[in-house]
């Protein structure tokens, strides 16, 4: 369907509803900062829109420059009522029900004034409370990764690698929504497209490097279960660069490990850096996937929430990754089996580290600043 809506011009003015907290995680507010920093860099206004959940990272968003409009503290028993009810799967992180969320962002918007965009990463919201909002936005852009509930939107990104993407929302998205799909549009930080030089030359030389990194939650405690795997002859192969999330439950112990050849580091700006100097990396399936694709970097992955079960079978099937499977299955023995069978030099590895790169270009913020800008894509 053609839109026929007149381009933007000038600054457009952008409007983002995302959240984070101890239940959603941080991945959601984190790729929209990154989209916002591309959008910001062609001269847009561009708002937060999130609830101030126990977890929330308003106070990082606000250190980056950008307005946070706050919708004050989460209500957790609505949104357990809603999800009983027969909201989308992942209503209780909403925080309340969806009709007041709607009304507080109303609101929100209205002080804002008309929006070019309003952006809309939430697992929790669907087509009942985008539709309403038209009348405060041009357009919706949906950021979705799951195909679980219906939504109205002009355009869609679904930045995975995953089964069956392109039919997965024909039925759930109307005639006039476009999608960008796959992970050539993912959005990543631009040191990412940086560093792939110094990652595509990276050579191991000594003990292979590995990155330990479950997610600023980690909610299961994968960082525990790796160090109760860690051994005196882990020591000796290898060196593991442990980066602990600010919301992890038990972020204080881990910051006092002193295991031999453990290096703990706490919120690190930096991660695409150690990523590029990494032979190896422990962590979750969820947008890290991408950043360590473009990198080359080989990776053993654990499905964290259930939402990154169907994509971790995807890459494991496909032989992207090495899956380790459901976080509430694995133990110290899944990784201490894990590290005992890695070898990161060998040919198989190298050979996997290029397709891994050929995947994720790390352009993906650009095309899709484009297509909110109306821009032609460079080509």
């Amino acid at each position: 369907m053609t839109d026929t809506r007149p381009p933007i011009h000038g600054h457009a003015r952008i409007a983002i509803r995302a959240d984070a907290s101890i239940n959603c995680g941080s991945g959601h507010v984190m790729r929209c900062l990154t989209l916002a920093d591309g959008l910001r860099s062609e001269g847009a206004d561009v708002h937060f829109i999130t609830r101030a959940h126990q977890g929330n990272l308003d106070a990082l968003i606000e250190s980056r420059g950008y307005r946070v409009h706050s919708l004050g503290t989460s209500r957790p028993e609505s949104g357990d009522k809603l999800a009983i009810v027969g909201g989308p799967p992942h209503a209780a992180w909403l925080g309340c029900d969806f009709t007041t969320d709607l009304n507080d962002t109303s609101r929100v918007l209205e002080s804002i004034g008309n929006v070019d965009w309003l952006v809309v990463d939430h697992y929790a919201l669907d087509a009942r409370w985008e539709t309403p909002l038209r009348e405060f936005a041009d357009r919706l852009f949906v950021i979705d990764d799951l195909a679980d509930r219906d939504h109205d939107a002009d355009l869609l990104l679904d930045q995975n690698m995953v089964a069956n993407a392109r039919q997965r929302y024909v039925s759930r998205s109307g005639p006039r929504c476009q999608h960008l799909l796959g992970a050539t549009y993912a959005l990543l930080r631009p040191e990412f497209a940086k560093l792939r030089e110094t990652a595509k030359h990276h050579r191991l030389e000594g003990p292979a490097r590995l990155l330990v990194f479950f997610g600023g939650v980690d909610a299961t405690d994968e960082t525990g279960k790796f160090l109760d795997a860690w051994s005196a002859d882990s020591a000796k192969r290898f060196v593991a660069d442990l980066v602990v999330g600010a919301n992890h439950p038990r972020r204080a112990l881990h910051g006092q490990c002193a295991l031999p050849g453990v290096n703990v580091h706490g919120y690190v700006p930096a991660m695409a850096a150690l990523m590029a100097n990494a032979d190896h990396a422990f962590g979750a399936s969820g947008t890290s996937n991408w950043e360590r694709f473009c990198l080359g970097l080989n990776a053993s992955v654990v499905s964290v929430a259930d939402n990154q079960w169907a994509i971790a079978r995807y890459l494991g099937d496909g032989g992207w990754v090495d899956s380790l499977g459901d976080a509430g299955n694995t133990t110290a023995e899944t990784y201490r089996e894990a590290l005992r069978m890695l070898v990161p030099a060998s040919e198989a590895a190298r050979a996997r580290r290029e397709r891994l790169m050929q995947a994720v270009d790390g352009r993906g913020v650009d095309r899709v600043v484009r297509r909110l800008l109306d821009k032609p894509e460079e080509k």
